[in-house]
């Protein structure tokens, strides 16, 4: 997770997987924690690269993708071509429908945008 948190948003929903069997994990979770490490190893020499350019976000769902039925979110913000806010959580609630379980994941990603701007407002990085 320390990885995760740190430095690559790539392996959040991975890491979030195996985390959810942490108590009493089983011969799976092993497999797939042993596939994640030689994946950091062999993309160790990946960074971030800013350019020139401007911020935005993307948020997504996969509808009902959890064991419970329950939706997984995510979003990513992005600044000059480089990920700087990022997260994979598990929905609090079962969404009836896949627009549902969208407008869920949008939600977080729109209370991170709008931290996320504050912030950079009082950096001055960002115009009032």
């Amino acid at each position: 997770m320390y990885a995760m948190v740190g430095s690559r948003p790539d392996i959040a929903f991975p890491v979030s997987a195996v985390s959810q069997h942490s108590t009493n994990p089983g011969p799976s979770q092993w497999t797939a924690v042993r596939r994640i490490f030689p994946y950091l190893a062999g993309t160790q020499t990946w960074g971030l690269n800013y350019q020139v350019g401007n911020y935005g976000g993307y948020t997504d769902a996969d509808w009902g993708g959890g064991e419970d039925r329950r939706s997984i979110s995510g979003y990513a913000f992005m600044i000059n071509g480089a990920a700087v806010a990022w997260a994979s959580k598990k929905q609090p609630s079962v969404a009836l429908s896949s627009t549902e379980a969208e407008y869920i994941a949008l939600t977080q990603g729109v209370k991170e945008s709008l931290w996320l701007g504050g912030l950079l407002q009082d950096l001055g990085a960002l115009a009032h």
